[in-house]
């Protein structure tokens, strides 16, 4: 049986010249005027194996983009890291430098992707290279800080820790890491709620609560190494908001309810790893036609993201002929006695669970806003003829056309699909 080797590493990528968030409106804010209230980072954990390796890296963005993610992978084959065995993931801030192209903001300067490249390459690289031998231990918590949006309200609607929640998942999941050579302990552990702390009344850069839970357990704890993965959020905000205060607050809870499960975490019994990746054809449902853009646009003349949007169709129609489905890649990864899922965009927190539920005994990370994020929401079935935002509006934000009710029944396939590439 082989040993398990794991190392870590992170990488500050806060933007000093492009501040723009997804909350700024074209041209109303000087981005050097953009208070930068705590830093952004890339945070890479490495695992060993025998001949296999797989590396997970978290960024303090809204997301990773499949531009992004191919540049990432790209210099990381030049190392011999074969790009199937690398998870790029973003904790979902809003209180970042934007990456994808979403409407009524300036574009993200080349500059600032490039330094993300190089900035997410030495993390993996770094977390690669200092591999050593290890043992994992594998925990659960619950935490109470999350609502289901589309059952309760929204922050405004709700801003308070002791309202209703709705369904949510309450659950923490936690790998304990235990580097055998000098007594250090990483920490990573998977939550759902949208980073949603940092107002979007008062513009500025913070890595919201997920940053604030890992700031925790890195300066109070002392743990060597705290990287979030945040879980299928789509349908799921953070419970309170406001500013630095609710967002260290919200941190600080979710850093304890972790600590606090630390006691009952067991050692994996197997030092199994194993990665797969698979390419996933999501099915558009409601595909605009350039004429109908056209019309929806001439309806909504004092609309810039509607224009925007209409602007995208008639582009992606002259390009050439246009798929009936959008590619997305879905991970699993076996890691000793657990599982964990990489899934790309926002997903809903019911398509989480029936994974969860589904992919059999053990703990199982599922892990979404993943790799190829630019998809936008995923939502269940059920969720179509209701409507609202994620379903009816939201395509409109990321240029795309609306995803079909079908995308429930193949995201869920093709991660037990993937699941099984690791565990059979």
């Amino acid at each position: 049986m082989s040993e398990i080797k794991v190392g870590f590493a992170k990488t500050d990528i806060t933007p000093q010249t492009q501040r723009q968030t997804i909350y700024h409106k074209r041209g109303m804010l000087d981005d050097a005027k953009t208070p930068i209230r705590d830093p952004l980072f890339a945070r890479a954990t490495a695992f060993r194996s025998g001949d296999e390796v797989a590396i997970w890296v978290t960024v303090d963005l809204l997301c990773v983009d499949t531009c992004l993610r191919e540049a990432v992978v790209a210099k990381l084959a030049e190392e011999g890291v074969p790009p199937e065995h690398v998870a790029l993931c973003a904790t979902h801030t809003h209180t970042a430098a934007t990456v994808a192209p979403f409407h009524s903001i300036e574009p993200t300067p080349e500059v600032y992707l490039r330094l993300l490249e190089e900035k997410m390459t030495e993390a993996a690289l770094s977390a690669m290279q200092s591999a050593a031998p290890a043992e994992i231990h594998f925990g659960r918590s619950t935490v109470d800080l999350s609502v289901n949006r589309r059952e309760i309200g929204r922050m405004a609607e709700v801003n308070s820790i002791n309202s209703p929640t709705g369904l949510v998942d309450r659950d923490v999941n936690v790998a304990v890491i235990c580097m055998k050579d000098d007594m250090r302990t990483a920490l990573l552990f998977n939550y759902a709620a949208h980073p949603l702390t940092m107002s979007k009344t008062n513009p500025q850069i913070s890595a919201d609560y997920p940053g604030r839970a890992a700031e925790y357990l890195e300066t109070k704890w002392e743990a060597a190494h705290a990287q979030f993965f945040q879980g299928c959020c789509g349908n799921v905000n953070i419970k309170v908001h406001g500013d630095e205060q609710e967002a260290v607050m919200a941190g600080t809870w979710l850093a304890q309810a972790i600590l606090a499960g630390l006691s009952g975490a067991e050692q994996s019994r197997s030092t199994d790893l194993r990665m797969a990746s698979r390419t996933v054809r999501l099915p558009w449902g409601k595909m605009a036609t350039a004429e109908e853009a056209n019309v929806i646009a001439a309806d909504r003349p004092g609309d810039k993201r509607t224009q925007e949007w209409a602007e995208a169709i008639r582009g992606a129609y002259e390009s050439g002929p246009v798929a009936d489905h959008a590619e997305v890649i879905v991970q699993a990864m076996q890691l000793g006695d657990a599982i964990f899922v990489a899934l790309p965009g926002e997903v809903f927190l019911e398509i989480g669970m029936t994974i969860r539920e589904q992919a059999g005994a053990g703990p199982v990370f599922v892990i979404a806003n993943a790799n190829s994020c630019e998809v936008g929401y995923i939502p269940t079935a059920a969720a179509f003829p209701e409507g609202g935002y994620e379903v009816d509006t939201a395509p409109y934000y990321y240029g795309l056309f609306q995803l079909s009710p079908d995308c429930e029944r193949t995201i869920v396939s093709a991660a037990l699909d993937a699941i099984k590439d690791v565990t059979e």
